[in-house]
């Protein structure tokens, strides 16, 4: 097996100065590294990275005796003052030595004490002198004084060591040398190649990691939550869509419109975004309540939100995570900053808390139907006294999202308007069905779909539903499949794709044990609905296992309500 080595040449190089050191090192190690396997690169990343950091050391330990220095006078030479010096020379040394000590001490001005403590020791002080003469040496000494104090003070201003000092005083030691490491790996990532690139990614994301809550690196957290937000939402995955590709965010996505404001009319939802801070938002299933603040949070990372107050930051939270009888404040915040590192923002709790306090963040608060009806108003009051304690100015942005059946006004008090998802037009269902253009089988087409569904209105009354619209599209790409003609077989056909193929990686029981359970309910629900429910999202059931077959891997049940 072959060795890397470092030739003699790249020993020779140590008698040179650090800086021609630094560049022959590299010179020859890259020589080198580029003609080994991978493996070899790999073995080799750690000294490396130890070169690099030996000689970036090197080259910043020539800096120091490059920077400029004020000589102070030795006070065993007597001389006569100087231009900068206002008292005799011995005086003058131990006051310029008292200002040094005071500048590097980060002391503020101490003129005053320097008076005090300098006057009597003046050549020319006697007890009995005059005022105007006191009053003459106390000035020569504020004078001598205070001109080395500043002197002092620019020099260390312009020394680039005081500033590397603070930079790791301040605890961001690491990061320097890191980003360093990263800058000067740039340089040389054609020569050492992939495997180098590699360990600097890892590193960058090690740091990123650790120190992407502080106000160093907002920046550059902001920057990859936009991209993760991107990624996250820029294609969608239709659940009962197997083996089938995603279909775009900017393709399927069409503009809802809502209704519910004083005047009656509809208005495009963005519009309404902008209009109230806080929004209730209300439809029925599938109604596209979940897609529009999907949508707002792929906009914001495209950089396509509409201009906003504040321009806030929209942070997606689905409240089904917070299905949690003793919710608190705290617990919400931690469900924020959950969010931002699911998308990844880690450790925001800083940014959180300063962002609600100063009315830059968008809460996107998705499902509240999806909470249990006894946990909604909890939920709701915790909301509202998190934005009260936090955003003192009312200034934070608020949208929620509920089922229209099931919403209770928990929000009446808190959103400035409540509005409800109308149902696609003849145009938002066509603007909707271009993005299966791609999809439809030959003999087949959009126009023909429309024309079919305009031809059993029953039909098209159910397609101007999001939801039901996308199954309809889904079906219509199959050559053999014919449109229903009544709500029956539609309904048919659609529950036996939600029940077999919704979510098909996730199922473990048949299409038909899952109809057979659902039947029951229904009949329980039908016979029920004609008394008082809690909750008609909630049926309190007590399921007793009946069998498990040796080779059938379905549990089977007996349900009583």
């Amino acid at each position: 097996m072959p060795q890397a080595r470092l030739s003699v040449g790249s020993v020779a190089t140590a008698i040179a100065p650090p800086p021609i050191l630094a560049r022959e090192v590299f010179k020859n190690m890259t020589k080198q590294l580029t003609n080994q396997q991978p493996f070899a690169l790999k073995r080799y990343g750690l000294l490396s990275l130890f070169v690099l950091t030996l000689s970036l050391s090197l080259i910043l330990g020539t800096i120091t005796p490059l920077q400029p220095q004020t000589v102070l006078p030795n006070p065993q030479i007597s001389s006569p003052a100087s231009s900068d010096c206002f008292v005799p020379a011995t005086l003058c040394y131990q006051i310029k030595q008292q200002a040094k000590e005071d500048v590097e001490a980060e002391q503020a001005k101490r003129t005053e004490y320097v008076i005090k403590r300098f006057t009597a020791l003046h050549p020319d002080w006697k007890a009995d002198l005059s005022a105007p003469d006191i009053a003459q040496i106390e000035l020569a000494i504020a004078n001598t004084y205070e001109q080395e104090y500043n002197n002092q003070d620019e020099n260390r201003k312009r020394d680039p060591l005081v500033a590397l000092r603070k930079v790791f005083e301040q605890g961001l030691l690491i990061p320097f040398l890191l980003a360093v490491l990263g800058i000067v790996a740039a340089w040389f990532r054609d020569a050492i190649g992939k495997a180098w690139m590699t360990s600097v990614k890892a590193i960058d994301d090690w740091v990123y990691e650790r120190f992407a809550g502080t106000p160093l690196f907002e920046s550059w957290a902001l920057q990859r939550y936009r991209e993760a937000l991107i990624d996250n939402h820029q294609r969608l995955k239709i659940p009962f869509r197997v083996n089938h590709e995603p279909l775009e965010m900017g393709e399927v996505f069409v503009p809802l419109e809502v209704s519910g404001s004083s005047d009656g009319k509809q208005v495009d939802a963005y519009w309404a975004i902008a209009q109230y801070r806080r929004l209730m938002i209300t439809g029925i299933p599938g109604s596209g309540k979940t897609m529009l603040l999907k949508h707002i949070a792929f906009s914001y990372g495209k950089g396509r939100l509409p201009e906003l107050e504040n321009r806030p930051v929209p942070v997606l939270v689905e409240l089904h995570r917070l299905n949690d009888s003793n919710l608190t404040e705290e617990k919400l915040i931690t469900a924020i900053v959950e969010a931002f590192k699911r998308n990844r923002f880690p450790n925001a709790d800083r940014f959180v808390r300063h962002s609600l306090k100063h009315g830059k963040l968008m809460l996107l608060l998705d499902g509240l139907d999806e909470v249990n009806s006894s946990i909604r108003p909890v939920l709701a009051q915790c909301i509202s006294d998190l934005l009260k304690s936090l955003d003192e100015h009312q200034r934070c942005r608020l949208i929620v999202t509920c089922r229209t059946q099931v919403y209770d006004n928990e929000f009446a008090h808190e959103a400035d308007q409540t509005l409800r998802v109308v149902e696609f037009t003849d145009q938002q269902m066509r603007h909707f069905l271009n993005a299966w253009q791609r999809e439809i089988p030959a003999g087949k087409s959009i126009d023909q779909l429309m024309q079919t569904l305009r031809d059993r209105p029953r039909i098209m009354a159910l397609a101007r539903n999001p939801l039901l619209l996308t199954i309809i599209a889904h079906l219509y790409t199959d050559p053999a499949f014919e449109l229903p003609r009544s709500r029956a077989e539609f309904y048919q056909e659609s529950t036996r794709i939600l029940l077999e193929q919704w979510q098909d990686q996730l199922n473990r029981y048949r299409g038909s044990d899952k109809r057979r359970v659902l039947q029951y309910l229904a009949l329980h629900q039908q016979q029920a609905s004609m008394q008082q429910q809690r909750d008609r999202r909630s049926i309190d059931l007590r399921c007793t296992p009946l069998s498990r077959q040796k080779n059938d891997k379905f549990k089977r049940a007996y349900c009583k309500a």
